[in-house]
């Protein structure tokens, strides 16, 4: 997992893949409609989306097998808890939708508070928690989460 300010992202990341998804998410604006846009045919795209942050009692850990995220919210705030793969137990894997999802521990690993002008990139190995309400109660977001096939990354995330 990676978690950075917005205007670092091109900077570090040596994969074309993922700097094409950042070059995308500059054109973007909490304005933005809902919806599902290719990049890269099914290679990259994003996923455009409006909710209201969840408690963490309804909230799932999920993990990705083919498609690395790139979360970016345009407007409002949220928590994302992240958890380390390995040492969670096996969980059934919906190659469809490329989603696992996993038992939600107690005490994540780590969390943070997701907002407009960072991002975080989530790799296989990296189970992960989002729309989580940062306040004592819920409010509205809009999120982009990109998608980027895994193989298009080949290990070149950072120089």
């Amino acid at each position: 997992m990676i978690i950075d300010r917005m205007e670092n992202a091109e900077a570090c990341m040596a994969s074309t893949a993922l700097r094409e998804a950042f070059s995308f998410l500059r054109g973007l604006g909490a304005d933005t409609p809902e919806g599902e846009q290719e990049i890269r045919g099914r290679r990259i795209f994003a996923r455009v989306m409006r909710y209201q942050s969840i408690p963490r009692r309804q909230g799932k850990l999920e993990s990705h097998r083919k498609y690395a995220d790139i979360q970016v919210l345009l407007s409002g705030e949220e928590f994302v808890e992240w958890v380390p793969l390995e040492g969670l137990p096996e969980a059934a894997h919906d190659s469809e939708a490329d989603v696992s999802f996993h038992p939600v521990p107690e005490n994540p690993h780590g969390s943070f508070k997701l907002t407009p002008g960072l991002f975080a990139l989530f790799l296989p190995g990296d189970a992960h928690m989002p729309m989580l309400q940062a306040g004592a109660a819920s409010g509205p977001v809009t999120k982009v989460v990109i998608k980027v096939d895994v193989s298009l990354i080949s290990g070149g995330v950072l120089d």
